[in-house]
């Protein structure tokens, strides 16, 4: 007799909340880690180097054709040089 493997619940998936609010509580640390004329922009625009960019936009077609997915974000976001990146915490990538 054959008896079936049990199998795991799923992980519950975590309550980001809404867009809005994901936005109202990563503005600050936008601000602080993102939003210069070094970086991306206060609008995340990127800052443009001739006909590219010499930090890509956070927004807009550009965006989430290099960006299909939030993995996508994180990765890059784990495999930068800035400290104050690398010092984020997973959550709050």
């Amino acid at each position: 007799m054959a008896c079936a493997a049990p199998t795991a619940a799923p992980a519950p998936t975590p309550n980001v909340g809404t867009v809005a609010e994901q936005l109202a509580r990563g503005a600050p640390l936008y601000a602080q880690n993102c939003a210069t004329a070094a970086c991306h922009g206060v609008k995340g625009e990127g800052i443009r180097a001739g006909d590219s960019f010499s930090e890509f936009p956070l927004v807009g077609a550009e965006f989430q054709a290099r960006n299909p997915n939030a993995q996508v974000v994180f990765d890059v976001v784990r495999s930068g040089d800035e400290a104050n990146l690398r010092a984020m915490t997973d959550q709050q990538i």
